[in-house]
C-alpha cells in the first residue's frame, strides 16, 4: 500500500471527561513550574522547551543532564483534595520520551499524602532510550482516593551524566467514568493513492468491563461499514486494535472519514458519548512522486563529537547520496565560544526542534541518532515513502543579491503548510574553530523570508510559486557562486516534511562558433555551427524555430551594414545547436560578417547570452583546377569505420578530420590517389573532412553512424 506520513489522531488523553472529573490538566504552556507545582532539588536541570519530543504540542518539560549530579530530583504536582470526590479510581496519564546516553538510572512516578514519604506507582530502570509514548497509571489505593492533600511526582534517581533528556507533556489526573468506551486513535494516512484500510485503537476509558460494541466507519455521506466485536473482557484503560476489512477506495479528492461506536455492552450510549465518534480529513492524491529526504544537522566548529561524526561518516554519506537527499547544516553557538557562523535563524530552528546537544540530526522532521546505522536505516525508510508534491526551483545571483524562483506542484490538497527556502553554501572555511575541522559543508546562510517560513494552502494540481530576492552582503557568505537553495514544505505542528527540493543554479548561456574570428581561406560553401552550453530560447521567452532564426542571425558581406547573404539555418531538437549555410557559394576573397543576437536560458530569470560575432575571408580559387577537386570521391558517407578518399590523379595530399567546433581529430598525409582513414574511434556525429593538395583546399561534411 502506498501511503504518506501516518498521522495518528489522538483525542484528549482522558477522552471526553467532564471538567469536574479532570483534576490535573497540564500542558506547561502558562509558565514553569506551573502554579502550585514545585521542584525538589536540582531545579536548574528542569525547564520547558519549545519542542514536541514526547508526542504532544510545544512546549513540553525537559529534564536535562546538566548541571551534572548524582542523586534524586522530582517534579512535584500541586496538591489535590480528594476527600469529597467519591472516586473509586484515579488514572494518571502523561506523554514522555527519554533520550538515553548510557543507562543505569531510574525514572518513575510516585505519590504521597501529608508531605510524607514517596511511594512509587511506576518506575523503570533505564538501559536504552524510550520512544515517545502515552503512559497511563491506575490509582486505586484508598489512602490516595480519600486524601485531602494528594501529590504526585515525576522522579529521576541516579547519575545525570548517563541521561541526555527526559521529556514530559500533557499530564492529566482524571476520575474515570464508570462506563466509557472511546475512539483513542485513527492510524490512517492523511494522504494516499491506493485503496487503504481504516485502522485505529479503541480504549476502555471507564471502570466497567467492556464485553461488546459495534464500530462503524463512513466516508462523507457514503455507505457505512460496520464491524461487531463481542466476547471481550476489556478492563479499565485496556485497548483493542482494529483494521477494517473494507478499503477506502476513492477517486482523487478531499474527504472526511468518520468512525463511530454504538451498542456498547448492548446499551444505547455510555457515560461519555463525546468520545464515541471521531472524524478526520483524508486526501487522495492524483499521483505520487519520489521523495527527496531532508536532513537538518545541528553542529558546530567548536564541537569535537561533531568533527568525529562528520569526518568518520556523515560527510562521505551525504556526498555519496548527493542526488538523493537535501541537507541543511545549522552552525550552533556552543560549546565554548561557539561557531562564528551561528545565526539567530539557526537558533530559531534549534528551539523549534528542542535541540540541546550537538551533533543533533533531524530527518524529515524527526530526530535520528547521529550514527551510521541509524542514519542509513532512516534514509532508506524515507526514500521508500512516496511524496504527493513536486518541487522545482532555480537560483541565480546578481552581485550580492540571490534571486530564487520555485514552483510547488501539489497532487493533493495540503492545507496550512509552511514553506521554507534556505540558502546554503556548499563549502565554507571561514568558520574554523577548535575541533579540527577545516572545511564545512551545506552551511545555512539565510532562511527566506525568515526562520518561520511562509504559510500557504496548497490546492491539488494548482502550481504554487515562491519568489525571493535577498542581499547576502550582511551574511557569512564566502562565495556567491557556491550558494544553492533548499526548498521544503512542512507541517508546522507535527513537524512532518511533505517534500524537499534543491534549486538549480542558473547562468547566462555561453555561445561558441566553429570558426575562429578572422579566419581565412574559408570554403565558399561553409557550414557554420553555433553551439550553446544549455538549451536556449528567444530573449522574449518564445521558442526558437527554423522560421524565427533570421530574427537572431545576421550574415553580411564586409560588416554588419553590408549586403545581406541569403542563408538557410536550422536548430536541433535540444535547442543547443544552430547550423547556418549560405544558399549560394560565397564570393572569392570576400570578407563576411556573422552575428548571433542574445538568447535566453529556460529558467524564470531569462538570463541572456552576450551577442557573438565573427568575421572571415573566403579562399581564392585563382589557379585552382576546380574540376580536379570536384572529382574527389569520399565514400561511404555516412561512414561506419573506414573512410576512403579517391583522387583522379596521384599527388601529395593532406587530409584532416575536424569536429563541428573546428578541433582537429584525425590527420593523415601521403602521396597517392587512394587514402583510407580509420574513424572507428569517433562517436556518432557530424564531422568535416578537409582536403589540401597542390590544386587547393576542399571541405566536405561527413557523418559517422553506427
Amino acid at each position: 500500500m502506498k501511503k504518506f506520513t501516518i498521522l495518528v489522531f489522538s483525542m484528549m488523553l482522558a477522552m471526553g471527561v467532564q471538567a469536574q472529573n479532570l483534576l490535573i490538566d497540564e500542558g506547561f504552556s502558562t509558565g514553569f513550574p506551573p502554579e502550585g507545582w514545585s521542584i525538589s532539588s536540582q531545579a536548574a536541570n528542569w525547564a520547558t522547551v519549545a519542542s514536541t519530543n514526547a508526542g504532544g504540542t510545544a512546549p513540553e518539560v525537559r529534564l536535562y543532564w546538566s548541571p551534572q549530579f548524582n542523586g534524586e530530583t522530582r517534579l512535584v504536582t500541586k496538591t489535590i483534595d480528594m476527600s469529597s470526590t467519591g472516586a473509586t479510581m484515579l488514572v494518571l496519564s502523561f506523554r514522555h520520551m527519554l533520550d538515553d546516553f548510557s543507562g543505569n538510572y531510574q525514572v518513575g512516578v510516585a505519590a504521597r499524602t501529608k508531605n510524607g514519604p514517596w511511594t512509587t506507582l511506576w518506575s523503570q530502570t533505564v538501559s536504552s532510550s524510550i520512544p515517545a509514548q502515552v503512559k497511563a497509571i491506575q490509582i486505586s489505593e484508598s489512602e490516595y482516593l480519600n486524601a485531602t492533600d494528594l501529590q504526585l511526582s515525576f522522579f529521576f534517581i541516579g547519575p545525570s551524566y548517563n541521561l541526555n533528556n527526559w521529556y514530559i507533556d500533557d499530564v492529566q489526573l482524571v476520575i474515570p467514568a464508570d462506563f466509557d468506551l472511546g475512539v483513542n486513535t485513527l492510524s490512517v494516512p492523511t494522504h494516499f493513492t491506493d485503496p487503504t484500510p481504516v485502522k485505529g485503537t479503541i480504549t476502555n476509558w471507564g471502570i466497567e468491563e467492556i464485553n461488546s460494541f459495534d464500530l462503524h466507519w463512513q466516508i462523507n455521506d457514503g455507505p457505512v461499514e460496520t464491524h461487531s466485536f463481542s466476547g471481550l473482557s476489556l478492563g479499565p484503560y485496556e485497548n483493542i486494535n482494529y483494521e477494517s476489512t473494507g478499503l477506502m477506495d476513492l477517486e482523487p479528492g478531499t474527504y472526511t472519514l468518520k468512525v463511530t461506536l454504538t451498542n456498547i455492552n448492548g446499551e444505547t450510549t455510555d457515560d461519555v458519548p463525546a468520545n464515541d465518534e471521531f472524524s478526520m480529513p483524508v486526501y487522495v492524491a492524483h499521483q505520487e512522486v519520489q521523495r527527496l529526504p531532508l536532513f537538518e544537522s545541528f553542529t558546530s566548529s567548536t564541537c569535537a563529537p561533531c568533527a568525529t561524526f562528520n569526518g568518520s561518516f556523515f560527510n562521505n554519506f551525504t556526498q555519496q547520496n548527493a542526488d538523493n537527499l537535501a541537507l541543511i547544516k545549522y552552525q550552533m553557538n556552543w560549546p565554548n565560544a561557539g561557531d562564528p557562523y551561528y545565526t539567530a535563524e539557526g537558533g530559531t530552528r534549534r528551539g523549534y526542534y528542542g535541540v540541546n546537544v550537538v551533533p543533533f540530526l533531524i530527518m524529515e522532521g524527526k530526530q535520528v541518532t547521529a550514527s551510521a546505522t541509524a542514519v542509513n536505516s532512516a534514509f532508506q525508510a524515507a526514500k521508500s515513502v512516496p511524496s504527493y508534491m513536486a518541487i522545482e526551483g532555480y537560483h541565480t545571483h546578481d552581485g550580492n543579491n540571490i534571486l530564487v524562483e520555485a514552483t510547488i506542484m501539489p497532487y493533493a490538497d495540503f492545507p496550512n503548510v509552511t514553506i521554507h527556502a534556505v540558502v546554503i553554501e556548499g563549502t565554507t572555511t571561514g568558520n574554523v574553530g577548535n575541533n579540527g575541522e577545516t572545511t564545512f559543508k551545506h552551511v545555512m546562510m539565510k532562511m527566506l523570508p525568515n526562520a518561520n517560513g511562509s504559510t500557504a494552502n496548497l490546492t491539488a494540481l494548482e502550481p504554487y510559486t515562491i519568489s525571493h530576492n535577498f542581499n547576502m552582503s550582511g551574511t557569512h557568505v564566502e562565495e556567491m557562486s557556491d550558494l544553492k537553495v533548499v526548498i521544503f514544505v512542512q507541517n508546522h505542528s507535527s513537524k512532518e516534511v511533505y517534500q524537499a527540493g534543491t534549486t538549480v543554479g542558473v547562468v547566462s548561456p555561453q555561445v561558441s562558433i566553429n570558426m575562429e574570428d578572422g579566419a581565412t581561406n574559408v570554403s565558399l560553401e561553409p557550414e557554420i555551427i553555433i553551439s550553446f552550453d544549455q538549451p536556449v530560447r528567444h530573449a522574449d521567452g518564445s521558442e526558437i524555430t527554423p522560421e524565427s532564426l533570421p530574427d537572431i542571425l545576421h550574415f553580411n558581406e564586409t560588416d554588419s551594414d553590408g549586403t545581406g547573404v541569403d542563408f538557410t539555418a536550422i536548430i536541433n531538437e535540444e535547442k543547443t545547436e544552430i547550423t547556418l549555410q549560405p544558399n549560394e557559394p560565397l564570393s572569392e576573397e570576400q570578407l563576411y560578417f556573422v552575428k548571433v543576437d542574445p538568447v535566453s536560458e529556460y529558467s524564470p530569470f531569462m538570463l541572456l547570452s552576450e551577442s557573438q560575432e565573427i568575421s572571415f575571408t573566403t579562399l581564392s580559387t585563382v589557379g585552382i583546377d576546380l574540376n580536379t577537386l570536384a572529382s574527389v570521391v569520399v565514400y561511404p558517407n555516412p561512414v561506419r569505420d573506414l573512410l576512403q578518399v579517391r583522387f583522379p590523379v596521384e599527388g601529395h595530399t593532406e587530409l584532416r578530420i575536424l569536429d563541428v567546433r573546428g578541433n582537429l581529430i584525425i590527420e593523415k598525409t601521403g602521396t597517392g590517389s587512394l587514402f583510407r582513414m580509420d574513424v572507428s574511434s569517433l562517436p556518432n556525429g557530424v564531422y568535416f573532412l578537409e582536403v589540401r593538395n597542390a590544386d587547393g583546399r576542399m571541405v566536405k561534411k561527413i557523418s559517422v553512424v553506427r
